[in-house]
């Protein structure tokens, strides 16, 4: 990750959660960096039964210290505007972040669902400049299969290091 983020002045990365790895890219770029995430955890919506016994869909609120750990882990970066902070879904910060592109990197690391995963891969990678870096992370991971198996599927010719895939666009 670092050493991608070293080549890149341009990165976008799909789930920040606590900053780990936005702070392994944020270490190693002069460049910026655009992080989103609704800190929600899964994309799932979740269902309550009313009183009444109505049935409410609604996406989860977000994870308040999850949300405090990274705002804490990137508070240099969040103050001087190097780390940029989206705070919504994947798919709602596409259309943002298609008026900032093209970005030398992009890291996918949000909702492990197979259709999250894939949607992602198809969605991000024409933001990716030719001879950028489109990559994720989990690829492997017992605990979550479905990022494999989208990653199988529709790259190809990834590498693989550590659990993160990666390949160039």
């Amino acid at each position: 990750l670092a050493d991608q983020a070293a080549q890149a002045s341009t990165i976008g990365e799909v789930g920040g959660w606590c900053g780990r790895s936005t702070r392994a890219m944020a270490d190693a770029t002069a460049g910026r960096l655009w992080c989103v995430d609704p800190w929600t955890g899964t994309q799932e919506p979740m269902t309550v039964q009313t009183k009444k016994g109505d049935i409410l869909s609604m996406h989860k609120v977000i994870k308040l210290k999850v949300f405090t750990a990274f705002v804490e882990n990137m508070a240099a970066e969040l103050v001087t505007g190097r780390v940029q902070v989206l705070p919504t879904r994947s798919m709602f910060a596409l259309h943002i972040l298609r008026l900032l592109a093209p970005f030398d990197f992009v890291f996918l690391d949000g909702d492990h669902a197979y259709a999250s995963v894939a949607g992602e891969i198809e969605a991000f990678r024409p933001l990716v400049r030719p001879g950028g870096v489109l990559a994720g992370h989990d690829y492997g991971n017992d605990k979550w299969p479905q990022v494999s198996r989208a990653v199988d599927a529709l790259v190809p010719n990834r590498q693989v290091l550590n659990r993160i895939w990666w390949t160039r666009v």
